[in-house]
């Protein structure tokens, strides 16, 4: 018990040198700041960072002043020490959303899956709860306006969709948008994601697919600007081609002879995480409705994106 308190004082000793040391190079930086010296300020609060990230709305103040006085320094310390920086910067200050419009998805049943691969099958009834889906994928015009960053391989416009996104980092833009609108965001699962691309249809695409997929027979080899190809019946564009869009679930090959029958959120664990739809690099073998893709949630490509769901809980 004695050795325990001992070790307890230590560490509360310790925490309190580091916020005392932490105090000291905010003070310092302030100074740089006050003085034009936007450079020394911004190695001050790299400092300060390595002592406590929880206090990142401290140093995200001063980084909102530096912006404003040297945007030029500002630039150049991002370069050199990585999107992190530009990240906090807007977690706390980022400019406004550009609009994304979502789409209520009614509730309804369907016959999920197929035939043609062993993983597709078998086929079975499924229940689907409505939910709110992205009309279109998310943009790097989005993506910028809360991450700071631009991660993507074709950066022809904001309103083309942000590719090179792992499954990880997909989450973190998640959590920062939910808690800039305090809405409920989050990846569709493969169910949901397979019942809306349908949108009551059966076959393996949604209508021909040269009129509504950017695929390697017609993309020219790049991403297009989302929503030029034409929707499916519930009015959502893109669910086949331009990029592969990252879902919520585990993934796992022989899932569906043991999946529930309502609402699939997929299993539990694994390796990989599941992928749909088929991008503009995709033969058209693959760009069908119940094409099931799967990576490491590490995995990045610039054939790879997502897209939202919102629900009301």
């Amino acid at each position: 018990m004695c050795d325990e308190k001992i070790k307890l004082n230590e560490q509360k000793l310790e925490m309190k040198a580091q916020e005392q040391k932490f105090n000291e190079y905010l003070e310092r930086a302030d100074g740089d700041i006050s003085r034009g010296q936007a450079a020394f300020a911004l190695q001050y609060l790299l400092a300060a960072r390595k002592l406590l990230h929880q206090n990142d709305k401290e140093i995200a103040v001063r980084l909102k002043k530096i912006f404003e006085n040297d945007k030029g320094a500002w630039e150049q310390f991002c370069s050199e020490h990585g999107v992190e920086w530009s990240r906090l910067f807007c977690k706390y200050y980022g400019p406004p959303l550009p609009d994304f419009e979502m789409v209520k998805i009614p509730a309804g049943s369907f016959m999920m899956g197929s035939e043609t691969s062993s993983n597709e099958g078998p086929v079975h009834k499924m229940q689907i709860s409505s939910f709110y889906l992205g009309k279109t994928e998310v943009t790097q015009g989005l993506w910028q306006a809360l991450m700071g960053d631009n991660p993507a391989k074709f950066r022809k416009g904001d309103d083309y969709p942000v590719e090179q996104v792992n499954w990880d980092e997909v989450q973190e833009f998640i959590i920062r948008l939910n808690e800039r609108t305090s809405q409920h965001f989050r990846l569709p699962s493969e169910a949901e994601w397979e019942y809306a691309c349908r949108a009551t249809t059966t076959g393996d695409q949604y209508g021909n697919l040269d009129a509504v997929a950017w695929y390697d027979g017609n993309s020219g080899q790049s991403t297009h600007p989302v929503g030029q190809k034409r929707p499916n019946a519930f009015g959502l564009y893109d669910m086949l081609g331009n990029v592969w869009e990252w879902c919520q679930d585990w993934y796992d090959s022989g899932y569906y002879k043991k999946s529930p029958l309502q609402d699939l959120q997929g299993p539990q664990k694994g390796v990989d995480r599941v992928g749909r739809g088929g991008s503009w690099s995709s033969n058209s073998l693959f760009v069908r409705s119940a094409y099931r893709y799967s990576r490491s949630p590490g995995y990045r490509d610039g054939n790879l994106g997502f897209r939202l769901v919102r629900t009301d809980g």
